[in-house]
């Protein structure tokens, strides 16, 4: 006959500190990848012009899923407030068309634009 045992008698193997620090470092290092492609989006060129600064990412546009020409981030930047937008070049006509978030739209010749360095 098999004798029955309490609910405190049964011994569950002992996990070491060591596949707990894995687990950890293991779920850091994902969450920190996820994260760092939303805090470290890199601007690329930016335009100045009657205190509007608009700056082009190398983000790709996702906070609008209707527009789909134009495809990275860009921002407004005018008396403090700050639109977000989106951004699509045309090279053969020397222009970039933007769309911004207060749904005011934009097109840009491309020599208004300097090069982002040193950010």
């Amino acid at each position: 006959m098999t004798e029955e045992k309490e609910w405190n008698d049964l011994k569950l193997p002992k996990l070491t500190v060591i596949p707990w620090l894995i687990w950890a470092l293991l779920l850091v290092a994902i969450i920190g990848a996820l994260y760092a492609g939303k805090v470290f989006a890199e601007p690329i060129a930016a335009a100045n012009a009657g205190g509007v600064t608009i700056t082009v990412y190398k983000e790709k546009c996702t906070h609008v899923d209707s527009i789909t020409n134009l495809p990275n981030r860009a921002t407004w930047k005018e008396d403090g407030k700050v639109y977000d937008g989106c951004v699509g070049v045309i090279p053969q006509l020397g222009v970039a068309m933007f769309w911004f978030s207060d749904k005011t739209i934009a097109v840009v010749p491309l020599d208004m634009f300097q090069a982002v360095t040193g950010v």
